[in-house]
């Protein structure tokens, strides 16, 4: 594999290359409500140099601005979360789109108020609140916006390497029976072959890149968690696939852990 010197990274389609040099900066997971869209739980990114990235492999790699001052970039063949560009002169990228172990720890949570009802920082059960029977969900441009039964109850975190590569750090979400779609000009679709789970059908926005739902081969919807506008009515129930993990995070929240799907 091309990672010309430095630590590599990709996309889950193999389309974006791209390797880091040069010292890196530890991991922060955000939960603002701009990241927990884009990424469809919570986004984490280590930081970069600007002349630390070396891009070798540009390919479908495209740019949305979501704030002032602010570029997310995202793969858009697969919708795999890469980048976040600000203002400080660094590049941050996603650790779960890392191909190999890098030297990195968990070096704090920002935006923690913003958490979605379904979670807690502490590892405590959350308090769960009141959801409506229908539950309104969008990308983080609005493009795309649909309604699924209501309220989400139990979420799975999954830890697998697509759920890595797609959300930049582990996915969350929760099976449902039908989905109302208001708007799907935008959406996308990737399928990564393989068997089981690897196989899912990835739904994205192509012009934001926020994760929106996965597809099994049986054809179980699961929606990503943060891509509920407002309460899920949801808890975090279970860790799947615990044995691809990323090695910068601990799970200390005493929950069910398993090491595949079932």
């Amino acid at each position: 594999m091309d990672q010309r010197a430095g630590i590599g990274g990709s996309c889950l389609c193999g389309s974006v290359g791209f390797a880091l040099r040069g010292p890196l900066r530890d991991v922060v997971i955000c939960h603002c409500h701009w990241c927990r869209k884009s990424s469809g739980h919570a986004f984490a990114s280590g930081a970069v140099a600007d002349q630390g990235l070396d891009l070798y492999r540009p390919g479908a790699l495209a740019w949305y601005r979501s704030s002032p001052g602010v570029r997310r970039g995202f793969c858009a063949d697969c919708g795999s979360s890469l980048f976040w560009l600000g203002a400080e002169g660094q590049v941050r990228f996603a650790p779960g789109a890392l191909d190999a172990p890098a030297p990195l720890r968990l070096q704090g949570q920002s935006f923690e108020d913003s958490a979605g009802d379904y979670y807690t920082l502490s590892g405590r059960p959350p308090r769960v609140e009141a959801a409506p029977a229908r539950l309104d969900c969008s990308c983080l441009c609005g493009e795309t916006g649909f309604s699924v039964p209501g309220p989400a109850r139990e979420i799975s975190a999954c830890h697998c390497r697509g759920c890595r590569k797609s959300s930049g750090h582990y996915g969350a979400s929760f099976a449902v029976d039908a989905v109302q779609w208001h708007g799907r000009a935008t959406v996308a679709e990737f399928v990564p072959g393989g068997t089981g789970h690897e196989a899912a059908t990835r739904g994205f926005c192509r012009i934001c890149g926020s994760s929106l739902y996965h597809r099994d081969p049986d054809g179980t919807v699961h929606v990503e968690a943060g891509a509920v506008d407002g309460p899920t009515g949801g808890w975090l129930a279970q860790h799947l696939c615990v044995a691809q993990k990323g090695l910068y995070y601990a799970l200390t929240d005493d929950l069910p852990q398993r090491e595949g799907r079932a």
